[in-house]
């Protein structure tokens, strides 16, 4: 049980890993829907009003849509014409009580967290396309398996309670 936490644990840091590109802010101008994909046949996950911001993961425009999240943490794709960019933005100040520096009083854990603050889409070069699922699940030395500079892009899909 205590192994397939520790995989269950390193798969969802590995997800977690990514980049330090600066993200770019931006504010609802007119009602619109967060949806799961940049179309209007992709399914809505909820309405944005004036003036909710937004955090956008792509400045590149995919179908009129650009990829965002919202204050509460929720990704998604709006109609690119019901928002605005409003400046370089970045993470907010504070979050649920938290900077996003985090709150660590120790070096190695400030630094942790500098690593861990990603609110950006990865780009390719921040990817190491060997850290796939069958890795993570191998055994090994994990201190020395992985990079501390670059992320991981595993896709796994879990149904029901994990069994190991």
């Amino acid at each position: 049980m205590m192994r397939c936490m520790k995989r269950f644990l390193a798969t969802v840091a590995f997800v977690l890993l990514a980049t330090r590109a600066a993200a770019q802010a931006a504010i609802v101008t007119r009602n619109v829907n967060l949806r799961e994909g940049p179309s209007t046949t992709s399914a809505i996950k909820q309405k944005l009003e004036p003036p909710d911001e937004l955090t956008l993961l792509d400045s590149t425009q995919t179908n009129g849509y650009y990829e965002v999240r919202v204050a509460g943490g929720e990704q998604g794709w709006v109609w690119a014409r019901n928002v605005r960019i409003t400046g370089g933005g970045g993470p907010p100040a504070m979050f649920h009580g938290c900077p996003p520096e985090g709150l660590a009083v120790q070096e190695y854990r400030k630094e942790s967290n500098r690593k861990k603050n990603r609110i950006t889409r990865p780009q390719a070069a921040d990817i190491d396309a060997g850290a796939t699922i069958d890795s993570v699940l191998h055994t090994g030395d994990d201190r020395t398996r992985w990079s501390d500079t670059r992320g991981a892009s595993p896709l796994a899909v879990v149904h029901g309670p994990a069994r190991c």
